[in-house]
Order: structure tokens, then sequence, then C-alpha cells
């Protein structure tokens, strides 16, 4: 009932407003409020607004596995998947990805630069980006030559049937030939034989 209200108050601004602010719905609860029958675009529009965290999410972890901070992307991706909140020692404040104690995506802190006046976690981060993506180019790309010798092969064994077929054809064609020349030379013998025995009909009668 709650996942139907809230795909019903999308079209309201407040409520839209406050839910952009909000942190990821959980997966299970995601998948709920999508599975509303609903035939307006508002479903579209909690889709792209939820995609667009997930994607943040993801940056977050990866750029905690480039460089080893953002830590705490790790327990919200897992709440993500599995709808569980950590249990918080009193008076202890969560950390979320949306949190004051976030630094700000590409604004790194002053204290931050190296001498170059370059962000070395944000270079990190990228170059991890990149190399994801190089991986993602390379599977693909295996995955197209994979397919591309199996088609070659399939096209090689099919070439190898096709020309024995010919050759088949081609046998069985002279085989052909050869027995209508058979038929044709019986034929002429048969009326041979048919003229001899008219004439010795002939002969006899006489």
């Amino acid at each position: 009932m709650l996942c139907r209200a809230l795909v019903g108050f999308l079209d309201d601004t407040e409520f839209w407003k406050g839910l952009q602010r909000s942190e990821l719905l959980c997966l299970d609860h995601l998948q709920k409020c999508l599975a509303v029958q609903d035939r307006t675009q508002r479903q579209e529009r909690l889709r792209d607004d939820q995609s667009e965290k997930l994607n943040r999410l993801l940056d977050d972890l990866i750029r905690f596995e480039a460089t080893g901070t953002n830590a705490e992307c790790r327990s919200t991706a897992a709440g993500w998947l599995a709808d569980f909140a950590a249990p918080q020692a009193a008076g202890t404040k969560a950390v979320t990805l949306s949190g004051a104690n976030r630094r700000p995506m590409g604004k790194p802190a002053d204290a931050d630069l190296d001498d170059n006046g370059h962000d070395p976690e944000g270079l990190l981060f990228e170059n991890e980006k990149l190399k994801r993506k190089a991986r993602d180019l390379l599977d693909r790309l295996n995955e197209v030559e994979t397919r591309a010798a199996s088609l070659h092969y399939r096209v090689s064994d099919l070439t190898e049937t096709n020309k024995r077929l010919e050759l088949a054809y081609t046998g069985a064609n002279t085989q052909a030939n050869g027995l209508q020349r058979l038929v044709q030379d019986l034929r002429q013998e048969i009326r041979k034989l048919e003229q001899g025995k008219t004439e010795n009909q002939s002969r006899a009668a006489s």
C-alpha cells in the first residue's frame, strides 16, 4: 500500500523534491514500486531518479576500490541489496551518500591537491573507471571475435558440405546422362527388332 502511495504522489511537486533529496529505495521496495500498475509516466520518473542514485553509488564503489576512501559506500550497497540497516551505537550519526561528512564529487578540498593542483583521489577514480571501460570493451571484443570464429567455422563447414554436394550432383548428373543414353540405345534396338520382325512376317506371308 505504501509503494502504491509513493508512486501515486510522484506528481506532487513537494513530494518529488523530497524524494530526490532522499536516499535510494532498497531493491525490494524499488521492485514493488515498479510493479505497481500505473499507466502514467510516474514510474519512469522514479526509475530515472533511482538509476541516477545507483550510478552515483557505483561511482563511489569504484572510487573506494581505487583509493580506499569513502568506505561507507559498501554498507550502503549491501543495504540496497539486502534491505538491511546495520545497528548503530547510541548517539552515532549515520553516514550516508548525501550526508554532510561526504565531500561532493568533483570538488576536492584544497588540502587534497598535489603540487600541480591535481586531485590524486579523483585521478585514481577516473583511472579505475577507464580501466573498467577498457576491460568491458576487451570482453566485448573477445565475444565478437569468438562469434566471428564460430561463424567462420560454420562457413568453412558449409563450404565443404556444398563442395561434397556439388560433387555428388555432378556424379548423379553424369550417371543420369549415361542412363539416358542407355535408354535411347535400347529404344533404337527395340525399333530395329520390331522392324526385323515385321519384315520377316511380310516375307512369310508372301
